[in-house]
């Protein structure tokens, strides 16, 4: 199916699709960061706890 081409040129079709893609992008990014940055962080809490049993 075409989609029916407003005075802009884009279709409100396509614009609505892509805000709607360029949100569920902005979530993956968040979540993705987020889920990088913990897991470094449990990686950097992992290393200093074998670190200070490995002295004792």
């Amino acid at each position: 199916m075409l989609p029916v081409y407003s005075k802009s040129g884009i279709s409100r079709e396509s614009t609505t699709s892509l805000n709607r893609l360029r949100s569920i992008a902005r979530e993956a990014i968040i979540q993705n960061t987020s889920a990088t940055y913990s897991t470094r962080a449990t990686r950097r809490i992992e290393d200093t706890e074998s670190r200070c049993f490995q002295k004792h």
